[in-house]
């Protein structure tokens, strides 16, 4: 484990997140590997609820964005703000909607980034709750 400072740079780890709810233990155990850690991280996350599901994914999605300094502010908005940029959301909705078209498979990873991918249980029912919530037209005072 890498609990304590006792970490290989090359050893793989598998990290499962049980009911993972919100991403901070995630981000917080990522964040701990050493800075020149070369080995497998594989990181399941596990929720019953669709909309967690749905909100860990478009997290890690903002996360993995080439540009390191609109990905991170991006998700911190959309993690923790009660208000997102009218910006913001626009771009959340193409970043989601471009994943969904272009790189959601039936089965097996996806590539979030040169480094990362990402893979779902159940695609199809992920792709049919966001495209749902994406067709909405609830506002925040209904």
């Amino acid at each position: 484990m890498h609990a304590g400072g006792l970490c290989s740079r090359s050893s793989c780890f598998i990290y499962l997140f049980i009911a993972s709810g919100d991403l901070r233990h995630v981000v917080h155990s990522v964040n701990e590997l050493p800075s020149d850690y070369k080995g497998k991280l594989t990181i399941v996350l596990n929720d019953r609820d669709p909309y967690v599901v749905v909100r860990n994914m478009l997290l890690l999605l903002l996360l993995a964005l080439p540009d390191k300094s609109r990905g991170p502010d991006m998700a911190l908005h959309f993690w923790y703000s009660a208000f997102v940029p009218q910006e913001y959301h626009g771009q959340v909705v193409l970043i989601l909607t471009d994943f969904i078209k272009t790189k959601l498979k039936p089965k097996g990873p996806c590539q979030l980034s040169p480094t990362s991918t990402i893979t779902l249980d159940e695609p199809g029912e992920i792709f049919k709750f966001v495209n749902s919530l994406m067709q909405s037209t609830y506002e925040i005072g209904d």
